[in-house]
């Protein structure tokens, strides 16, 4: 596929508007082969070799574009709150909202078409934990989107009507 000879590297499926990647020139349809020269094997390697980089840092990506091979050098941006949030509405189809009674987040919105929507979560529903973490406020959710943000699967630990259970969700 894509005119590999292998199946390795990081197919890009969203490019964050005014990101690095954007300014680097990088597209969806893109397949990142390598960071700062480590191969990339797949999502959860690719999603490895970004936590060894700091914000700031200038990174080399080998890309795959239209069938060449480029080099595109990308500065490492602080991954913020609004940003994780943004990703969690787009990636897994919920908004949250803190309710500073109880731990967790109540998810004040749920896309019907969106991942979380699919499986039956829906506004109201107290998100508890997100793979395998706790989520007790924001700053836990912003960790869990930016650890788990690559993966095609995911289960959450949701709770309605005073009952916690487990939801997968595909992405």
């Amino acid at each position: 596929y894509f005119g590999l000879f292998e199946p390795r590297g990081l197919l890009v499926t969203e490019v964050a508007a005014g990101g690095p990647a954007q300014a680097a020139g990088i597209v969806p349809g893109d397949v990142v082969l390598s960071v700062s020269g480590a191969q990339v094997e797949d999502a959860d390697h690719f999603q490895g070799l970004l936590r060894t980089v700091t914000a700031g840092e200038e990174v080399a990506l080998e890309v795959l574009h239209d069938g060449d091979r480029r080099r595109v050098g990308v500065r490492a941006a602080p991954f913020g709150r609004e940003a994780a949030l943004a990703l969690a509405a787009s990636r897994w189809g919920i908004t949250v909202r803190e309710d500073g009674r109880r731990k967790g987040l109540v998810l004040a919105q749920v896309s019907p078409s969106g991942p979380a929507g699919k499986i039956g979560l829906a506004a109201g529903d107290r998100l508890l934990g997100v793979g395998g973490e706790r989520v007790d406020g924001m700053d836990d959710l912003v960790r869990a989107v930016m650890r788990h943000s690559m993966h095609r699967a995911l289960i959450l630990v949701v709770e309605r009507g005073g009952r916690a259970y487990y939801a997968r969700i595909t992405l």
